[in-house]
Parts: C-alpha cells; structure tokens; sequence
C-alpha cells in the first residue's frame, strides 16, 4: 500500500486515506501530518537484502532509482505533499481529508471518497 500511494502522490494522483484500516495507511496519514517517522515505516525486508547485493548485477543507469530503497525520502516525500496537495488532487477539502483519516465509519469513509472522486474534473487526455 505504501508504494501505491507513493506513485499516487508523485505523479499527482488522487489519494484517499482511511485510517481506520490501520497499518500502511496510518503511517502516510502519519507521515502527511508531520510526525516523526516510526520504525515500522518501511521496515527493512529480505527483499531489501536483494536489492542491496543482487544474485545479478545491474548496471543499467536509468534503473536506477528503481532499484533504491530509501524509507526516509519516502516519508519525506509524504511529508512534503501534506493536507493542502492531497486536497488538491483528490477533490476533498483538507477537513474533509481529516475526517476521512479518523472516522471509523465505513459508510462515512465510503460516501468521502465518492464526493471526493465527484468533484474530480476529467483531464485532457481522458477527454481526447
């Protein structure tokens, strides 16, 4: 999930965040408010180990990044996108964003994000 909404937020895409669902999401919605990074956040794998020292090497530069695991730039980069740039591309209001993140009420979290995606304006490559 957190990479999910890492590609969402990099490429300006909607996010909507429940927090009652816990985990990966509270710990953007963690990240998006400001607070310190946890321990938990992207806690370092056995797949990180591959990355880190591959059976293969590879040398193709513009994979680079690809093959990078850096949780601090990825917390950072939540940080960054706060509540006024998730409103922005996700057609919530940044109190309405806020509800979304703490209600425990799936009708509520459901009816959010359906007014969020309601508010949406197509882009000009879908209205090609």
């Amino acid at each position: 999930m957190i990479e999910e909404a890492f590609v969402a937020v990099t490429a300006n895409k909607p996010l909507y965040l429940a927090g009652f669902l816990g985990g990966a999401a509270e710990q953007v919605i963690d990240a998006i408010e400001g607070k310190q990074m946890t321990e938990e956040f992207c806690r370092p794998t056995r797949i990180q180990a591959l990355y880190n020292a591959p059976p293969i090497a590879e040398e193709n530069q513009a994979t680079e990044a690809d093959r990078t695991i850096d949780r601090e730039a990825v917390w950072n980069t939540f940080a960054r996108t706060g509540h006024r740039q998730l409103a922005a591309t996700n057609g919530l209001t940044p109190d309405e964003n806020d509800e979304l993140h703490r209600t425990p009420a799936i009708d509520r979290v459901i009816e959010l994000i359906l007014v969020g995606l309601s508010r949406l304006k197509p882009s000009a490559a879908q209205s090609a």
